[in-house]
């Protein structure tokens, strides 16, 4: 197994790829190593990369109105992850991404993945998957904070990605579910 195997495994999952395909992609792809704690993106900068994380975790974060780190994505082992608004257009993100774990990415540039896009309809068609797919999740995350209790949402990222609850820090996963860290701990051990 090479370094874009995880990433070929995922796109294979969406589209069958033949192996004229899969050199394509790792000619596109460049492998990167973020420490925890550095940066993939920052807010006020233009994010030029849509990185796919093969292993570890980083979260999508925004500062809000009263200077608080509120994560609003999380992602990790085999999953896209990146200032999506920012890569569309182009133009400065609102949001920072962050490592939060050592992780092992793959990357392309915004650049790079039109010119992927050009060779072949089927690049396009996976790549609207790939959107299509944040953008829902996105959208049920949003709709769980209107219906669900913070602990119904708990249990479903337990149930989602256990391996998130495992090797995410406490204030982010709190964060990210919308509630203060004591909060997640009460929540815990309840469940527990």
């Amino acid at each position: 197994m090479d370094e874009y195997t995880p990433l070929l495994e995922f796109l294979h999952r969406l589209q069958p790829l033949d192996e004229i395909e899969k050199k394509e992609i790792r000619s596109f792809f460049e492998p990167a190593i973020y420490k925890k704690g550095e940066y993939i993106s920052e807010y006020g900068k233009v994010n030029d990369k849509l990185t796919f994380v093969q292993q570890g975790f980083c979260r999508v974060y925004v500062i809000d109105l009263e200077g608080n780190e509120v994560t609003i994505h999380m992602a990790g082992n085999v999953d896209f992850v990146g200032a999506i608004s920012s890569f569309l257009t182009q133009k400065p993100s609102e949001e920072y991404v962050q490592a939060v774990t050592d992780a092992v990415v793959l990357n392309i540039g915004y650049r790079k993945l039109q010119e992927l896009y050009q060779l072949r309809p089927k690049w396009e068609r996976i790549g609207r998957m790939i959107m299509e797919a944040l953008f829902l999740r996105k959208q049920q995350r949003v709709i769980s904070f209107i219906n669900e209790t913070a602990e119904t949402r708990y249990r479903n990222l337990m149930e989602r990605k256990p391996d998130m609850l495992l090797n995410v820090p406490n204030q982010y996963t709190a964060s990210f579910l919308g509630i203060k860290p004591e909060t997640l701990s009460r929540i815990r051990s309840r469940i527990s």
